[in-house]
């Protein structure tokens, strides 16, 4: 009786971890998202720091890759701490991502705390992929300080 009770709260659980799960601004990530990209601009001013934008969308399944993948990996969630990580609901801020041109999802956008783009990738990225977009978005945000 015991193995029933426990087998059925784990699949309660995991009932509310998956529903939870499907919007991209909820993912359980190491990452520390914020959803706002004015929000997001303030620190990165503040902080000095650049800002990685992902725009992407619950029903988008590169965006959930990334999302439970790459940006779990420990690398990534390590250089997020060098920029301001802002994650974007393509269909919750449909009029942000107009202004940004965003055509496909996942599309990442590297900015410089004032808002000016340093860089754009669209689609998949593994997490080796994206450190490199990283480390090169670290290195023209410097230059231009």
């Amino acid at each position: 009786m015991r193995v029933l009770v426990v087998l059925a709260l784990s699949l309660a659980l995991l009932g509310v971890t998956v529903s939870q799960s499907t919007n991209p601004a909820a993912q359980p990530t190491g990452v520390k998202w914020i959803n706002n990209l004015d929000e997001g601009l303030k620190l990165a001013k503040s902080q000095k720091k650049p800002v990685l934008v992902d725009f992407a969308a619950e029903w988008c399944g590169p965006c959930q890759r990334m999302l439970n993948g790459t940006y779990k990996d420990p690398s990534i969630v390590k250089k997020s701490a060098s920029f301001i990580m802002v994650l974007i609901d393509i269909d919750q801020q449909q009029s942000l991502a107009r202004k940004h041109n965003v055509e496909a999802v996942p599309t990442m956008l590297f900015l410089r705390p004032d808002g000016t783009q340093i860089s754009r990738a669209v689609g998949y990225k593994d997490a080796k992929q994206l450190a490199e977009m990283m480390d090169s978005a670290l290195r023209a945000a410097a230059k231009s300080k």
